[in-house]
């Protein structure tokens, strides 16, 4: 890929979100820990099935035309990204949740979405670099930003009810529970969803919502239909190009009211609190073991315990555990004994997906998921999907689960999700 470097823009998210709302067709747009990351016109694209990997990609770059790779493995994925002849791709996408369970997928859903692109814009505080496949498509990153206003796109958000369906998701909490007491099942993640009554749009929803959000990623997107856009409280997985690897569990929530001495009487109470230390404890165990399954014996640790992290409407435990990742794996392997994340699915992981399969209304398609990016130096940073709204197929709806453990109150769960639902549903501006 060419590069070339401006100046910084004023305010880099407004105008990230700028460019989203200008595009004309497929895009990602993926805030990290080195900015915000734009692309748009995809020059390859893997899509992933239960039944297998399909690539396609400009003549140019496939003269042999569309490849196909029988079965799904998520670990098969550097594989299929290394036979598109580009000089340090980039390669930007989605998991779905049921790429964990794929005998759960509905014929042809899509499991995994990714591209790289003929131009990307990345945006720091620093500067604006302009990345593009040749001389041409440099010109036209440059130009695209150029072009782009940066203006506050107008539009009101439109607050969303999420009080209704309480005895419908109580019920599921109580059959979660009657799960736990009877079985291996140690925690399981339930989820519900609220569909909107508008129509919203994604773009301006992701500027507004990211405006009172603290997310630890932020995403928008456009996917054929789909569109979606959010603020990832952690991480399933981040990997370093030289192999640091690190998972960032929260489980345990209490409300962010805006009122400093309330917040902090719920701090307190959320670090003292016995269901929610327990539920958040058994997740850095479970993370320290998907760490240990691909770093040597050894070289895993937490690096930071039960710290309160600040996410938008809510304030969560949160901790780091860090290894490194052993010869012969690759960031792929450590993203697949990742996913789905253990604070978005529960323990142990398969019996938990299993029961969320069973219990849950509707499928959870992104949710819960992962947005990714494979950097051109081999570091691969994965954000989990929650804090987020979803578009397709003519509707718009939101999402959020609560961790259930053998002391969870069905009553306290339910306010756990609308509580999780507020760092969205106040910030979505209709179409």
């Amino acid at each position: 890929m060419l590069r070339a470097v401006g100046p910084a823009a004023d305010d880099p998210v407004q105008a990230a979100a700028a460019l989203a709302r200008t595009a004309t067709g497929d895009y990602v747009l993926i805030e990290g820990p080195d900015g915000i990351r734009f692309a748009e016109e995809p020059v390859a694209t893997v899509t992933a099935t239960r039944e297998g990997i399909t690539l396609t990609a400009a003549p140019s770059l496939l003269p042999q035309g569309q490849r196909h790779w029988e079965g799904f493995d998520l670990a098969r994925l550097p594989e299929v990204f290394g036979t598109v002849p580009v000089d340090g791709p980039n390669w930007y996408g989605w998991c779905g949740f049921a790429a964990a369970l794929p005998s759960s997928a509905r014929d042809g859903e899509t499991l995994v979405h990714a591209a790289t692109h003929r131009r990307e814009i990345h945006l720091t505080t620093d500067s604006t670099t302009f990345l593009g496949l040749g001389p041409d498509d440099l010109v036209a990153a440059t130009e695209r930003f150029k072009q782009t206003e940066p203006e506050e796109p107008t539009g009101t958000a439109a607050p969303v009810d999420v009080l209704g369906g309480r005895g419908a998701y109580e019920a599921t909490v109580k059959q979660a529970l009657t799960r736990i007491s009877g079985t291996a099942l140690r925690k399981v993640i339930v989820s519900r969803r609220v569909d909107l009554p508008f129509r919203a749009d994604v773009p301006r929803t992701y500027l507004a919502g990211r405006r009172v959000n603290t997310p630890a990623r932020s995403f928008c997107l456009r996917t054929g239909e789909l569109e979606a856009a959010g603020f990832p409280p952690e991480t399933v997985v981040e990997v370093d190009s030289d192999g640091t690897v690190r998972i960032m569990p929260l489980a345990g929530t209490r409300a962010l009211t805006g009122d400093a001495e309330r917040d902090e009487a719920l701090r307190r109470e959320l670090l003292t609190d016995p269901k929610e230390v327990y539920e958040h404890a058994v997740s850095v165990q479970s993370a320290l073991d998907d760490l240990s399954a691909v770093c040597p014996p050894g070289d895993v640790e937490v690096r930071e315990f039960m710290a309160v992290k600040r996410r938008g409407s809510v304030q969560h435990l949160g901790s780091v555990v860090r290894g490194r990742l052993a010869a012969g794996r690759t960031p792929w392997d450590a993203f697949k004994s990742a996913f789905p994340a253990v604070t978005a699915s529960g323990i142990p992981r398969d019996l938990s997906l299993r029961t969320i399969v069973e219990l849950e209304a509707s499928s959870r398609d992104l949710y819960s998921g992962a947005v990714f990016a494979q950097r051109e130096d081999g570091g691969l940073d994965a954000a989990l999907v929650l804090r987020s709204v979803y578009s397709a197929g003519g509707g718009s709806w939101i999402r959020a689960g609560a961790g259930i453990v053998p002391q969870s109150d069905p009553r306290r769960e339910f306010v756990e999700t609308c509580e999780k639902l507020a760092s969205v549903s106040t910030s979505v501006v209709p179409a």
